[in-house]
């Protein structure tokens, strides 16, 4: 009985089972949703779009490494899974442009354009809205 309860508290302790803070799960959203915003304002050059993708992928790297609450894991799931889109095309696009492959860079463009890789996400934002939690720059 002692082992079960000392397994117990260790499972507890160890936030298993998505039992994230919410305080910290929005400060990282938040944080990471205006380093998005932020970087992605301006993308007029290579260079420029070569430093979005750098930190869009740390964005998505960040949320991905801090857990959510119970009540926000599967939108925490949807705007990862938008972020993580959003780092693949930002990715191809400066190689595409690194390679001068400007049919690559227009084709890419267009599935960016069509945003399958961002379905639910504004969902998603508005849902943890709903639920009272504060996502910044999410909500625009």
């Amino acid at each position: 009985m002692r082992i079960l309860a000392a397994a117990l508290a260790v499972l507890v302790l160890a936030g298993c089972g998505g039992n994230g803070t919410r305080a910290r799960f929005e400060r990282h959203l938040k944080a990471d949703g205006l380093l998005v915003y932020r970087c992605c304002s301006t993308l007029t050059s290579p260079a420029q779009l070569r430093a979005a993708h750098r930190k869009v992928h740390a964005a998505a790297v960040d949320l991905a490494g801090v857990p959510a609450p119970a009540d926000a894991q599967a939108d925490r799931r949807t705007i990862l899974a938008g972020f993580r889109f959003f780092d693949t095309i930002l990715g191809k696009l400066a190689g595409d442009l690194a390679r001068g492959d400007l049919n690559a860079f227009h084709a890419d463009g267009k599935v960016f354009q069509k945003g399958a890789g961002f379905r639910g996400f504004n969902a998603a934002v508005r849902d943890l809205k709903r639920k009272g939690y504060d996502v910044g720059v999410l909500a625009k």
